[in-house]
């Protein structure tokens, strides 16, 4: 019977104590806490980065997470920031860059360069779909091709990264295929940080040593800063809209499509590294005090 007592009065308090308990939410912890969450939520991946953040919007962040004083914080500017670019890059993608340029290999060609650039911003079949159609291409623009996205490697998934790489090395060892030397070539170099330990040994082999140490010694090469990105970002948004509809054609995609790209796959790289200098400069603050 005295046992029976203690459970229902240890069962009442606890029911007490539940109904006591004030509620935690994201929304009530400190914003400095949630913005040191949130820092690690940033990744190398600008899709990854706005499905993180909108998350971490949709459990109630506290808002002064994203505004402080009628003005943006820098990690709210940047979340906007990339959810302008994800929605013109895949608007360029789909309404320029995703159907086959009317049988023209060239046009094909400078499409998926062009995508190239955003790949990081697109689908994971997508991805897929965009090196499916440079390795379908003939020989030579399947080289141009690979060339022109090998410094947005890194912007593909793992699997299809090593399919346009090994395809580059096989060209680079292929001695009959008229053309594709020079650019499968030049694809092995533009993109050399971007390849594997296996796939460095086997361009060791065909290059030799000596080009080899010299790829490896090559310096990232660095982008001249914009000193405003949103002016920017107006100006890409401006240029998707205006493009459209317009018809595909060699002048659009090379004129138009692969410079856009290249501008959104720029402001993009600012934009993260902004909000990661503005975290290094809070640490170093908090750390002063």
């Amino acid at each position: 019977m005295d046992l029976d007592s203690k459970r229902t009065r240890t069962a009442e308090s606890s029911s007490l104590d539940g109904e006591n308990a004030v509620p935690t939410h994201l929304s009530d912890l400190p914003v400095e806490l949630v913005t040191n969450i949130a820092e690690r939520l940033i990744t190398a991946d600008p899709r990854e980065t706005a499905r993180n953040l909108g998350l971490l919007k949709t459990v109630q962040a506290p808002q002064a997470v994203w505004t402080a004083d009628g003005q943006e914080t820098d990690l709210g500017k940047f979340y906007r920031r990339n959810n302008q670019l994800g929605r013109s890059a895949n608007d360029l993608h789909n309404a320029n860059l995703a159907e086959a340029g009317h049988g023209s290999d060239w046009v094909s060609t400078y499409q998926t360069a062009a995508s190239g650039h955003i790949a990081d911003f697109l689908p994971p079949e997508t991805r897929t779909a965009l090196v499916n159609r440079i390795l379908d291409l003939d020989p030579i623009n399947q080289a141009v091709a690979i060339n022109l996205v090998a410094t947005d490697l890194g912007k593909f998934d793992g699997e299809d990264k090593n399919r346009l790489v090994n395809r580059a090395i096989e060209l680079l060892e292929a001695p009959n295929v008229y053309g594709a030397h020079e650019s499968a070539h030049s694809a092995i170099c533009n993109g050399y940080g971007h390849l594997d330990a296996d796939q460095r040994a086997r361009v060791g082999l065909i290059l030799g040593a000596n080009l080899q140490q010299q790829l490896e010694g090559i310096p990232r090469p660095e982008r001249v800063a914009e000193p405003d990105l949103d002016r920017r970002i107006t100006a890409i948004e401006a240029s998707v809209r205006r493009h459209l509809d317009a018809p595909i054609s060699f002048e659009l995609v090379v004129g138009h499509a692969l410079g856009t790209t290249g501008s959104i796959s720029q402001v993009s790289d600012q934009a993260r590294t902004d909000l990661v200098a503005s975290f290094r400069s809070r640490e170093r603050s908090d750390a002063g005090r």
